[in-house]
């Protein structure tokens, strides 16, 4: 009976052992993944400040059809996709404020030690997600500087086969003014 009771006993410390391991494992994983909590949140801030200064310009330059090239067949389509870009574009940016917005100010008077402690649970249950945004954004802001050379090559295009038919119809014209 004795060494079941001593075979009990070092169960309970192995068990108790094992469970303060695993607080510690736990508790040290979570200060690794949230130790550079406050300067990720300001690197993203930064990133997406950028990326909107960056954006300004493009969104100012809204896309329309010129006179006397509705015929293109690919105007339209090319216009829609250009518009539903933009606005892709402009809904990640928003919930990206408001993500950053929901993880509250660095330091709150009082109780600071607190408020950063929420701040880092809070940034580590969003931080997948906030990079997945990131990403999105990233790739959208490809397809539009895509979608807007493309639109430049279009210009140019048709700028190209308007200058040739005006220089036939000049050279024409000087023919007919010549003296036979």
């Amino acid at each position: 009976m004795n060494s079941l009771d001593g075979f009990g006993l070092a169960a309970d410390i192995i068990g108790v052992l094992t469970f303060v391991v695993a607080t510690v494992v736990a508790g040290a994983g979570f200060y690794a993944l949230t130790v550079e909590a406050d300067a990720e949140i300001d690197k993203f801030n930064r990133d997406l400040k950028l990326a909107e200064t960056q954006l300004k310009p493009v969104f100012l330059w809204k896309t329309a059809i010129p006179e006397g090239m509705e015929d293109c067949r690919h105007s339209a389509e090319h216009n829609n996709t250009l518009q539903s870009t933009e606005e892709s574009i402009r809904a990640t940016v928003a919930s990206l404020k408001e993500d950053f917005a929901g993880l509250g100010p660095k330091l709150l008077p009082g109780n600071w030690k607190h408020s950063r402690l929420e701040r880092r649970i809070r940034w580590a249950s969003k931080r997948q997600e906030v990079l997945g945004k990131f990403q999105h954004l990233s790739s959208q802001r490809l397809v539009m500087v895509a979608l807007h050379v493309h639109l430049i090559l279009w210009y140019c295009h048709d700028q190209r086969q308007e200058a040739s038919r005006q220089t036939a119809l000049l050279q024409t014209l000087v023919q007919r003014m010549r003296p036979s």
